[in-house]
């Protein structure tokens, strides 16, 4: 076998072990090797086996008395460390962040406090315990500081490594491997001038480097200075003139994506022809070609889609691959993605896959057609019948979708879950013009006999298909929720309680559909719904947007300006604030703006959302170094909230309310409590955005837990909390 064997501190090295299997030794024997060929070609900076140790990719410590044999795999990366001499101190809890803190400390006491900290609270193992009295070097510290950091990148903390590799730079400013991994720590926060700022302390100490000048390039075009950009680029090429044509031809591709951004497209043509013309299979070269030339005419716009598929499958995790073929099928039709597809176009598999990839990325109306399309071709392909359905709804193309479940239900009748065929379901779902505000009572009465013996006890997990088939029904109750089809729905959620109940779907790929089911068919048994008789029905609403929040309030009448009005759902289901920012394509953004299309022009709206990002984003933005503080990314997306609200009320005139983030899980009450001060003051000074300030009055007296009168489900709030919006809407 052959692995490699790695030592990261300046003079760094690394070596490749051949270790046949017939061979004898210990990962003693390895430490060995690499010290004797270390100290050959580094004889001021000889190193002694009595202060290393070796890890493994995953920082874990190999035992010197192991054989190799047992302790690497072939193709293993291993790392030679420094052991850190010890120390000790009374164990305290305390972040690395907390420490630095200390204005009195010096650079290296700094990091060796944050080192002996990580030790004591078990979070981080040293090599041995910390004593008082040890001497220590610089090359110890870092050594093992580089080693925290990394296992705080794997625990996704990366503010907490930001600040190791920030003390490694006081200690030794121009560390390259710090100053590279800080760099892409940044890089990923998407704070590109602080990336730059690293490279570039690093540059100072090994000018003409041209890794750090590639990565440098790279991180100046995605901060927007393509001129310096391609200036970097170029004094990269002029030190690899001696390198292979391979690694000029990767920095000739950068150049060009730089000079392409920069509007220089003429130049930037000729350089990826030239690339290409010597080595026609180069990925990222293509796609530097195939953005280029998409627009010029019918015959570049087929090239274009051909390099497209034949880029398919390596850069299947390509995020920017995906948003340039979302963006060449928007433009140039499914038509021609078909054609380039060749074969595969009647595969529905990979009809679907693609059809995922390009709506994620926005092209939502050309993914249902490529849905449609793999269905046509595969009527009973459950997974692609969920994805077409989510799709519809997307779209707001909700009568579609009901007609397209009931069709699915006749072609596949036969398919159950947990004894529930999908016939049954036929005599529930009758044909209909229009589901909107449709009070139709489905015929229970034709519902099998064998319905009454289905248990929801019987029987394992359910297998991948049976839960997307079980989600389709789930869907199909949402869809008739929100179109206000209410009557609708309420055998369809008997039908569905046996195969729902007991079965902790809340752990699986479909906990979403789980989750809008669950709540729905508590809330229709809520006493006081009002569903209008159909559009004929007179009623003044007042709409209220949001994702599943809107439920509870959803097709119930309060009172306002002295007049009766029903509170109409508009649905953007996962909207987070943060998919509203300009520059995103996710498609639930395109859901939000497709529903309030929707929404009668002056109408009265109240917007609910944040909650999402409460839960999953504001705190994580934080630990990735998005922000410095919790503040500043509460306030980054109430800036994306106000000024999206602010455009639509502008476009459709509509009159705005804001509904306070709901305060129902405890694990995030802190940071919705936050969100709700800020965002009230934040529009304290709006005389057209009025906040709803009644949050407080959801919670206990003491403010620590939800009033025990709106609790529902533990997600969401009671129906009756709808008295609470009525009175903060006569403020």
């Amino acid at each position: 076998m052959k692995f490699y064997v790695h030592y990261e501190i300046e003079p760094e090295m690394t070596i490749a072990c051949r270790w046949r299997d017939s061979d004898e030794g210990s990962v003693g024997d390895v430490l060995k090797l690499f010290l004797d060929a270390y100290n050959k070609r580094y004889p001021s900076h000889a190193l002694n086996a009595s202060t290393l140790q070796l890890v493994d990719e995953s920082r874990q410590f190999l035992d010197l008395d192991l054989s190799v044999e047992d302790a690497i795999q072939d193709g293993a990366d291993i790392y030679v460390l420094t052991k850190l001499p010890s120390k000790s101190t009374e164990p305290v809890a305390a972040t690395a962040a907390s420490l630095v803190e200390d204005k009195t400390a010096n650079s290296k006491s700094s990091l060796l406090d944050i080192l002996r900290s990580a030790q004591l609270t078990g979070g981080f193992e040293l090599p041995i315990s910390v004593r008082d009295g040890s001497t220590y070097d610089d090359h110890l510290l870092i050594a093992n500081a580089i080693q925290l950091a990394h296992k705080y990148l794997v625990d996704e903390n990366a503010k907490e490594a930001a600040v190791v590799y920030k003390c490694i730079l006081e200690v030794h400013p121009g560390h390259k491997s710090a100053c590279i991994e800080l760099g892409q720590l940044y890089a990923r926060a998407s704070r590109y001038q602080e990336a730059v700022k690293y490279l570039k302390q690093a540059l100072a100490s090994y000018s003409g480097d041209e890794e750090l000048l590639k990565i440098l390039g790279d991180y100046l075009v995605e901060n927007g200075d393509y001129l310096e950009a391609v200036d970097v680029y170029a004094a990269c090429v002029d030190k690899l003139k001696n390198a292979g044509p391979d690694k000029i031809d990767d920095i000739k591709v950068r150049i060009t994506r730089a000079k392409r951004l920069e509007g220089h497209e003429s130049a930037a043509l000729t350089l990826i022809s030239s690339v290409l013309q010597r080595k026609k299979e180069n990925e990222e070269g293509l796609l530097e070609y195939a953005r280029l030339v998409h627009t010029k005419g019918p015959e570049q716009a087929t090239e274009a889609m051909a390099i497209c598929m034949c880029l398919a499958a390596p850069m299947q995790h390509n995020k920017k691959y995906h948003m340039f073929l979302a963006d060449v099928v928007r433009r140039h039709g499914v038509g021609l993605l078909y054609a380039e597809m060749k074969t595969a176009a009647d595969s529905p598999a990979a009809l679907a896959y693609l059809a995922t990839q390009i709506r994620d990325y926005g092209a939502v109306e050309e993914a249902a057609t490529v849905m449609k399309r793999a269905l046509d071709i595969e009527p009973s392909h459950v997974s692609c019948a969920l994805a077409y359905i989510h799709t519809l709804q997307v779209l707001v193309k909700y009568d579609e979708a009901y007609e397209f479940i009931r069709q699915f239900t006749v072609t596949n009748g036969g398919q159950s879950v947990a004894g529930v065929k999908c016939s049954w379901f036929l005599p529930l779902i009758p044909k209909l013009d229009t589901l909107y505000m449709n009070s139709v009572i489905a015929n229970e009465g034709k519902i099998p006999d064998e319905f009454s013996s289905c248990s929801s006890s019987t029987g394992g997990p359910y297998s991948t298909a049976e839960l997307q088939l079980v989600a389709i029904y789930f869907t199909l109750v949402k869809i008739l929720f929100f179109r206000g089809a209410v009557e609708l729905l309420k055998p369809l959620c008997k039908l569905l309680d046996s195969a729902h109940s007991g079965r902790d779907l809340h752990t699986t790929l479909i906990r979403n559909e789980s989750a809008y089911f669950s709540c729905i068919s508590q809330v229709v048994k809520v006493p006081g719904m009002h569903v209008p008789a159909g559009v004929a029905e007179k009623t003044e609403f007042i709409y209220f947007a949001g994702e599943s929040h809107t439920i509870s309030p959803a097709w119930r009448s309060i009172t306002y300006q002295g007049r009766p009005h029903v509170i109409h759902p508009i649905l953007a289901t996962g909207l987070k604030v943060w998919h509203l920012r300009p520059e995103s394509r996710f498609y639930p953004k395109v859901a939000f703006y497709n529903a309030m299309g929707k929404v009668p022009q002056g109408s009265t709206v109240i917007f609910c959302f944040g909650e999402i990002d409460c839960r999953e984003g504001l705190t994580t933005a934080v630990q990735k170094c998005k922000y410095e503080t919790l503040e500043e990314s509460v306030m980054a997306v109430i800036n994306v909230y106000v000024a999206a609200l602010k455009k639509l009320m502008k476009k459709h005139k509509f009159k705005v309310f804001i509904h306070p983030v709901v305060p129902v899980l405890a694990v995030t009450r802190k940071v919705v409590s936050l969100f709700n001060k800020m965002l009230k003051e934040r529009l304290a000074k709006s005389k057209r955005l009025r906040y709803l300030d009644f949050s407080d009055a959801l919670l206990t007296e003491d403010g620590l837990k939800l009033n025990p009168q709106y609790e529902l489900d533990g997600s969401h709030l009671h129906p009756s909390y709808l008295s609470v919006i009525e009175d903060a809407l006569k403020g």
